[in-house]
């Protein structure tokens, strides 16, 4: 009798094990995804305190519901919704926007200003915006809803066709000035390197400093000299001339015919550490499937700008399924810009009405 008892008892143990694995392994989360429709009130009050102020009443109007191991849910009318599911004992949600409306905030560092656009990305002057519960007028010079010296966060309310919607506005300036505080390290740094000691003073302490890191330094008065004496620094040198001025260069198509097409270029030239413009002429290259070809020497139509049409004919030499490269050249011989095009004896698609 008692064996029959304690093989009973470890019977028990081992079936409530097995049901316990069973239920760990179970599915935690619910099988469906709820979506609750929000009213304007609802919606406002989450946008001010956050999804953690959340009440029971905003789960009374259920509009849809999906799988939740679904990756798409179906789309709904504009407005504003709760999406949730449970996860074991938690309930997990979140808010879902449909709307058909973009907003674009032009930060000038003072003023709110910002366009308002609908689905196609036309501005929309007709709506009515407020920031905290304040009119944001709209501004017919600037094309724009603009309130003067309110640059700062709040919520920002945006109605036209019927319904609001809500975006929270974050600043992203200091409205202060930071407080200066006196020094005397800043007094002596303002009157040894402040107008007019400081025209003699920097150059002259920029100068100490190359000296101490000579063997760093290829740039300046030291790099002239250590030039004299170092291959690799009259390399550094050089190849920093070289790369003195950014550009790009644009066609008007990627692919031209060898014959019968026209090749539309635009180029754009500046200083990579000012943005000074280059304005001195140039020299376009061709270069195709034979030796390359002088075009013409191009001034800018205006400074940085260069522009060039080319009807391309059998005289440029360029043959099917090739790329052909042009370049502009300075006097020097440096290439300043360049682009590629593929040439193609392509046919366009019959078009029917």
């Amino acid at each position: 009798m008692p064996r029959l008892l304690l093989l009973l008892f470890f019977c028990g143990l081992l079936t409530a094990a097995q049901a316990q694995q069973r239920l760990a392994a179970a599915r935690q989360r619910s099988y469906l995804t709820k979506v609750f429709k929000l009213t304007e009130a609802q919606t406002r009050h989450l946008y001010e305190h956050g999804l953690g102020k959340i009440r029971p009443d905003f789960f009374a109007v259920p509009v849809d519901s999906f799988p939740t191991d679904s990756l798409r849910p179906r789309p709904l009318p504009l407005g504003y919704y709760l999406v949730a599911h449970t996860e074991g004992a938690q309930l997990v949600y979140w808010l879902r926007t449909e709307t058909d409306r973009t907003l674009d905030v032009l930060d000038n560092q003072t003023d709110l200003a910002l366009v308002v656009r609908d689905s196609l990305g036309v501005p929309r002057p007709d709506a009515q915006v407020a920031v905290g519960g304040r009119p944001v007028p709209y501004d017919a010079a600037t094309h724009a809803y603009r309130l003067a010296g309110a640059g700062q966060a709040g919520l920002l309310a945006v109605t036209y066709g019927g319904y609001t919607t809500f975006h929270a506005l974050m600043q992203t300036f200091s409205g202060e000035r930071p407080a200066r505080h006196f020094s005397w390290r800043g007094l002596r740094q303002r009157v040894l390197y402040g107008f007019p000691l400081g025209y003699v003073l920097r150059p002259t302490r920029r100068l100490v400093y190359d000296v101490r890191q000579a063997r760093y330094i290829h740039t300046g008065p030291v790099g002239l000299v250590r030039s004299a004496f170092s291959p690799d620094v009259r390399a550094e040198r050089r190849q920093q001339r070289d790369e003195r001025w950014t550009s790009y260069l644009v066609f008007s198509q990627p692919r031209y015919r060898p014959t019968g097409d026209t090749l539309r270029l635009k180029a754009r030239i500046l200083r990579r550490d000012n943005g000074r413009l280059y304005r001195q002429p140039l020299t376009l290259w061709l270069a195709g499937s034979a030796a390359p070809k002088r075009l013409a020497t191009l001034r800018p139509v205006r400074p940085g700008s260069y522009e060039y049409v080319l009807p391309l004919a059998d005289t440029l030499g360029l043959r099917p399924d090739t790329y052909a490269r042009v370049y502009l050249e300075n006097q020097q011989g440096k290439t300043l810009a360049d682009g590629h095009f593929r040439v193609e004896d392509y046919e366009l698609d019959n078009a029917h009405y």
